[in-house]
């Protein structure tokens, strides 16, 4: 068995041109080509075939799709032994059809590959014929209607070329059976049904999961396929090698999706593990996840193909799309790109992530109370759990849904914001929060790691936007005053003196427009989001409280789900004068795992203590 290219370019033998299939192999960083049309070895078109072929010269990697079964109709094989063909008698032209006589045989005979009997009288002439395209300059050959060759001829073939670097792939084939019987005889490749599948069924995953460790798999695109593009982006994770038309590269977003495959194939082969369709057959978002070992929650390493079938929507995080993989990975990454956080309509990429570690939590101390809160309360902080100090429950990717009570004394403006950690990080990550009515405010965050975190509430009196929000209405009324103005520019000349770098100079600045510009000038300065965006960075946060900090444990998805098996371990023996222990249940433990459980369950164990 040889090695097979990753990339193959595929054209018509009847248009193929020496400088263009090797200008071709240059644009699209290919390793190979295919000249497809199912040609006949056996006959004269055979031997047109290889003329054409020969006087191609030396193109790299070039490979033929050939018909082993068909033969001239008055070949001496076909005469000698009608029984290992199938032959079809027609009138002739102009004949006139006579039910007392034979008809002619006209058309062509299909040897029936399959016969063991067959397979021993063909093979010296095939192999003589293939060894005729080899001397032409070809390297290997891919077989038109392999269903009707059998495993024995298959094999026959591969002894005659083990010696040399020639290749055999076929497919793809209507039974997966049959593809695994030739590849065992010696297929360097099987051709899926990836080029049909619709880049949303869950049956092409199926197919992949059934064909792999049998031969290299390779994705062969037709040239009408409806997406190329997105097909291209994430083919490197369904298949070993692909075959392309040609044709394509003259478009230039499949030419550049094309050289991206080629070189995700490079990259990929690594990555050769279990292969996952992450998402339902409906959803417009379809995921592909594949590993680097067999099981995706041991793998180290993943990639992931993503095609956005509906809207533009923002790229999920890979906590969010990887949980029911169970795979623990670290955020997305691309090889040369930056990872995009929208998907327009239509749009594929290929991403990898690496796996997190688990959170390791540094000693748990007294923490010091950060000041006196004499004018707001912070409580009803959700999802909590009552009668202790006990950590919320939730599963890696999950969205948590955190709310609480903020107020204050007075009707000043407020603000509050989440704040949430993992327990061996030492800085918070945090997201502004939402009024849903008086007191309640709400906000969300996905926990990326397994292990344990930790999530509060920051409140706190919010002076710009209590102005901005009481300036507004008196706008809106007539009844504003230029002291409401100063009053705001001294906010925002304090904010300036508190504040550095960048930041110092911008709201400096703007403090030095509101004070030179008109009134209505001065309104608009002050209610500008610009305006607004400086005062919240710049925000000193009076009379700020925190809410008591939450626990809270991400668990792998198996603490949501699992498969539980019983059994009683004395039942266990192989022997009725004895019974079982626990090193017999040993034996078991195979099959239970092949069924699917994830868990072993015993019963109580009697008797107790001995």
């Amino acid at each position: 068995m040889s090695s097979l290219p990753h990339c193959i370019l595929s054209a018509p033998l009847t248009d193929a041109a020496a400088d263009s299939l090797k200008q071709a192999i240059t644009d699209s960083g290919a390793k190979g080509v295919l000249l497809t049309g199912a040609i006949a070895v056996i006959g004269d078109e055979g031997d047109a075939a290889r003329h054409k072929i020969a006087a191609l010269g030396k193109i790299p990697g070039l490979m033929i799709e050939v018909d082993l079964a068909r033969f001239p109709i008055d070949h001496p094989l076909v005469v000698a032994h009608p029984e290992l063909f199938a032959v079809r008698r027609l009138p002739g032209e102009r004949a006139t059809i006579d039910p007392r006589q034979a008809m002619p045989a006209t058309g062509e005979a299909l040897a029936r590959l399959r016969s063991e009997e067959a397979s021993a009288l063909l093979a010296d002439l095939l192999v003589e014929r293939l060894e005729a395209f080899v001397s032409a300059g070809v390297s290997g050959f891919k077989l038109n209607a392999p269903d009707r060759m059998g495993a024995g001829l298959m094999s026959r073939l591969v002894q005659r070329f083990s010696d040399r670097d020639i290749r055999f792939i076929a497919g793809p084939m209507a039974e997966r059976a049959a593809a695994a019987r030739l590849a065992e005889a010696g297929l360097d490749g099987v051709i899926t049904s990836y080029g049909w599948w619709d880049l949303s069924a869950a049956w092409m995953v199926e197919e992949v999961a059934a064909l792999r460790g049998n031969a290299p798999l390779i994705a062969e695109f037709s040239g009408d396929y409806a997406d190329p593009v997105a097909g291209l982006e994430i083919v490197p994770l369904a298949a070993d090698a692909m075959i392309v038309p040609a044709t394509w590269l003259a478009v230039e977003d499949r030419r550049a999706a094309i050289r991206r495959a080629c070189a995700g194939f490079a990259n990929g082969e690594a990555l050769n593990g279990e292969l996952r369709q992450a998402s339902a057959p409906n959803d417009m978002m379809t995921v592909l996840v594949r590993g680097d070992c067999a099981d995706l929650r041991q793998a180290g390493a993943v990639a992931v193909g993503i095609v956005n079938r509906g809207e533009a929507r923002a790229l999920p995080g890979s906590a969010t799309l990887l949980q029911s993989t169970g795979a623990q990975m670290g955020a997305f990454e691309t090889e040369a790109s930056d990872v995009p956080e929208q998907l327009a309509p239509g749009q594929a990429v290929l991403l990898r992530a690496q796996r997190s570690g688990a959170v390791t939590p540094a000693p748990r101390g007294d923490a010091a109370n950060a000041r006196d809160w004499p004018r707001l309360v912070v409580e009803g902080l959700s999802p909590r759990v009552e009668g202790g100090d006990f950590a919320v429950k939730r599963v890696v990717g999950d969205t948590v849904a955190v709310e609480a009570l903020v107020f204050a004394d007075g009707h000043e403006q407020l603000a509050a914001e989440l704040q949430w950690r993992a327990a061996d990080e030492v800085e918070w990550r945090a997201v502004a929060m939402i009024a849903i009515d008086a007191d309640t405010w709400v906000a969300e965050f996905v926990p990326e790691r397994l292990g344990a975190h930790e999530f509060r509430v920051e409140g706190w009196l919010d002076r710009f936007g209590g102005f901005t929000r009481d300036f507004r209405k008196k706008l809106l009324a007539g009844v504003a005053q230029p002291v409401d103005r100063q009053e705001g520019l001294a906010l925002i000349e304090a904010a300036a003196e508190r504040s550095d770098g960048a930041l110092g100079g911008a709201l400096a600045d703007l403090a030095e427009r509101i004070d030179a510009a008109d009134e209505d000038e001065k309104s608009a300065l002050l209610l500008d989001d610009q305006t607004a965006e400086l005062m919240a960075r710049a925000d000193d946060r009076p009379h700020s409280l925190h809410s008591h900090s939450q626990r809270l444990d991400a668990e792998r998805l198996a603490a949501r789900f699992s498969s539980w098996y019983e059994l009683f371990p004395r039942s266990m023996t192989d022997d009725k004068a004895r019974h079982g222990t626990f090193i017999d249940v040993i034996d078991r433990l195979p099959a239970i795992r092949d069924m699917g459980f994830d868990t072993l369950y015993f019963p109580p164990i009697h008797p107790i203590g001995t």
